[in-house]
């Protein structure tokens, strides 16, 4: 009995300590080096996490280094975006930083960024980057490489810093849907996204809001994004409905995008959704057609808005699709023949029956014989029943329980969702 009591108590605590790993955030870990590969000496370790920790002081970004052999058969890079996001590293609360993980096991090195990295580091400043780890790397000094990206990693972000200056504008005033600081657009498709804006507002209660500029100060988009469009007060209803677009431009050329989604409109335009649409504007970024890229995120917005908000008639109406319709004649179609059907069999029911076969058969010559049917096996088959898939991604809560979402694409960056849901970038290379 003592036994089975024990038994029992562990298996509640083992719940409890499952359930619990499931409500709190990743806490992070202690250090910035982590040699499961056992690259390094006990005192590079302790040089090189000095000098992280030094370099993170003084830019805000955070600077993480693994060695492994086993990365439980995942790729290089989805083990580095999952060691990244599942160990909570990165500064502040857009979790600014990046990761280099030295595969031993496919020999690989491999850089993830989040958040402001991701902002600051192109495909190409990647391969600047790598190409320094490099050098020392072909000697096998572990130890040489890791210095190289700590330095170079930090002195890129510097100088991006730098370069950037205060942001353009921190508060908007909340009426002001199109704040074009960047010089994007001329006043008349302006006024024309601003009418498009408001009536989203106006009908469906939904904030929709553009913000053009080329400095953010320093500030993650993601997280320049969230903080604008709280601070300024946009959002409609208790739950501060509504969606905004960051556009960044940068004096190379490039751009960087980001979309945050408050509230409802964060259910009603899920991760996904929102990927693709920042793949559609990026494209008419890239064109130079601003303007379309401003009516590619309204339209899109105003079509999932009305979608979920239209009531009465406009509702049926939205529903009354080319599809809609013929799967309704098709089945009015159906429907038709059962009935005919139903018809021609209830009148054959009432016409008289033929005598019964007894009537005209002779008693002395009917001849009946004895059939066995001989069972030999049986067989049965299972087939498992698939789960239903929800396609919406589970949205982030603060601490006042706001739902709120978005994603980010950068020009001349391969971006892409961790198994976490958010966005990271980087790039990788055999040794």
């Amino acid at each position: 009995m003592k036994t089975k009591s024990y038994m029992k108590r562990n298996l509640i605590a083992c719940v409890i300590l499952l359930s619990l790993s499931q409500i709190i955030p990743a806490q992070p870990l202690p250090g910035k080096v982590y040699d499961d590969a056992e690259l390094f000496t006990p005192t590079q370790i302790e040089t090189l996490n000095k000098n992280a920790q030094a370099l993170v002081n003084e830019i805000k970004v955070d600077l993480i280094i693994v060695t492994t052999y086993f990365t439980e058969s995942k790729s290089s890079m989805e083990y580095a975006d999952d060691y990244f996001d599942y160990h909570g590293f990165g500064i502040g609360p857009s979790r600014d930083g990046m990761l280099m993980l030295i595969n031993m096991d496919t020999r690989e090195v491999w850089i993830s960024t989040h958040s402001l990295a991701l902002d600051y580091f192109k495909d190409s400043d990647i391969e600047s980057l790598l190409d320094n780890i490099f050098v020392p790397l072909k000697e096998r000094n572990y130890f040489g490489a890791a210095q190289e990206f700590l330095n170079n990693a930090a002195q890129h972000i510097r100088i991006k810093k730098a370069a950037e200056g205060p942001a353009t504008v921190t508060v908007l005033e909340p009426q002001i849907k199109i704040s074009d600081y960047a010089g994007l657009l001329n006043e008349p498709r302006k006024t024309e996204l601003s009418v498009k804006a408001r009536q989203i507002a106006d009908t469906y209660g939904v904030d929709c809001i553009i913000l053009t500029l080329n400095s953010t100060g320093g500030k993650s988009m993601t997280a320049f994004a969230e903080d604008i469009f709280l601070d300024s007060g946009y959002g409609l209803g208790q739950n501060k409905d509504g969606i905004l677009l960051l556009i960044k431009m940068q004096d190379d050329g490039n751009f960087n995008l980001e979309i945050f989604t408050n509230g409802s409109a964060h259910t009603y335009i899920n991760d996904q959704e929102v990927d693709n649409l920042l793949r559609t504007i990026g494209t008419r970024m890239e064109q130079k057609d601003y303007f379309a890229a401003g009516t590619s995120f309204i339209d899109y917005t105003y079509t999932k808005v009305r979608h979920y908000r239209a009531k009465g008639l406009e509702r049926l109406l939205m529903r009354l699709t080319p599809e809609l319709i013929g799967k309704s004649l098709l089945f009015g179609c159906g429907l038709a023949f059962l009935v005919v059907l139903i018809m021609y069999i209830a009148q054959r029911r009432r016409l008289p029956r033929a005598p019964r076969a007894q009537t005209y058969m002779n008693r002395n010559g009917t001849n009946f014989t004895l059939k066995n049917d001989t069972f030999l096996r049986t067989h049965t088959s299972r087939q498992a029943i698939p789960k239903s898939d929800d396609s919406s991604s589970p949205g982030s809560s603060s601490g006042s329980g706001r739902s709120s979402g978005g994603g980010s694409y950068s020009s001349g960056t391969s971006s892409h969702r961790s198994s976490s849901g958010s966005t990271h970038g980087g790039g990788g290379r055999s040794f």
